[in-house]
């Protein structure tokens, strides 16, 4: 048995993606993300917690946020290469999307609400 993914160890960030996205069941790394759809990348995921099977962290920062306007979120294992950093989850309901980058801060303000990012 192999390790595949440590939610509270492993670098876990935001990769803004634009509607040119289109998900599949087939996407497994971030390679699989055209780079033309990658709007932006946030900072690495702080204060990450599993409890129940419900992850959660901090909000986290995109800083300087240009491009085509943001329609999710895909949360990402980022092992400094995108062929070997896996796809965790795709993200499309905050309060703060769809959102239009105009240079500034775009802050992820994830779900405070019982499953907060997300529950497994």
């Amino acid at each position: 048995m192999t390790k595949q993914l440590d939610l509270l160890t492993d670098p876990v960030l935001g990769v803004l993606v634009s509607a040119g996205y289109v998900t599949s069941h087939n996407h497994a790394s971030l390679a699989d993300i055209p780079v033309i759809c990658r709007v932006a990348f946030s900072g690495t995921l702080e204060n990450r917690a599993v409890v129940a099977g419900v992850f959660s962290a901090d909000p986290t920062v995109a800083s300087a946020v240009i491009g085509d306007d943001v329609v999710a979120v895909v949360l990402v294992s980022y092992s400094g290469t995108d062929s070997s950093s896996p796809l965790i989850a795709f993200l499309d309901q905050s309060s703060n999307l769809p959102a239009n980058p105009t240079g500034g801060d775009l802050v992820l303000n994830w779900d405070t609400t019982t499953y907060k990012i997300f529950a497994i």
